[in-house]
C-alpha cells in the first residue's frame, strides 16, 4: 500500500502545503490491517516522497537553497540535509498513519 500513498504524495505534493501529507498518511493508515503495518507504510512512503520532492525542488533551484540551509544548520553537505529531512518526515508519516489506524479502530460500530 505504501507505493499507492507514494503516488498520491508525489501528485499532491506539488499543489498543496506540507501538512496535507499528514492527512493522506492518516487516511492510508486507516486502511491498514495492523498498527505496525500502518507505521511502516506511512514511514516508508512519506520518507521516499519527501526525498524525491526535496531533491527535485533543490535541482530546480540549482542547489542554492539546499546548500544555504545545510550551512545554516551546520551540516557538511546538502545531501545530508535532504537525508535528515526525509528521516524526520518518515517519523511524522509513521505517527500520522498509526493515528489514522487507531482512529478507525476506535470508531468501529459494534455489531448487534
Amino acid at each position: 500500500m505504501w507505493y499507492l500513498a507514494l503516488g498520491f504524495y508525489m501528485v499532491i505534493g506539488w499543489f498543496t502545503p506540507w501538512w496535507s501529507f499528514i492527512l493522506i498518511s492518516a487516511g492510508f493508515g486507516a486502511g491498514a490491517p495492523s498498527a505496525i503495518r500502518a507505521a511502516r507504510d506511512g514511514a516508508l512512503s512519506m520518507t521516499l516522497a519527501w526525498w524525491m520532492l526535496i531533491y527535485f525542488l533543490n535541482l530546480r533551484g540549482h542547489g542554492i537553497v539546499g546548500e544555504r540551509l545545510s550551512h545554516l544548520f551546520g551540516l557538511t553537505s546538502y545531501h545530508l540535509f535532504i537525508f535528515l529531512i526525509g528521516i524526520g518526515a518518515g517519523v511524522v508519516g509513521a505517527i500520522a498513519a498509526t493515528m489514522g489506524f487507531f482512529i478507525r479502530r476506535g470508531m468501529r460500530v459494534p455489531v448487534v
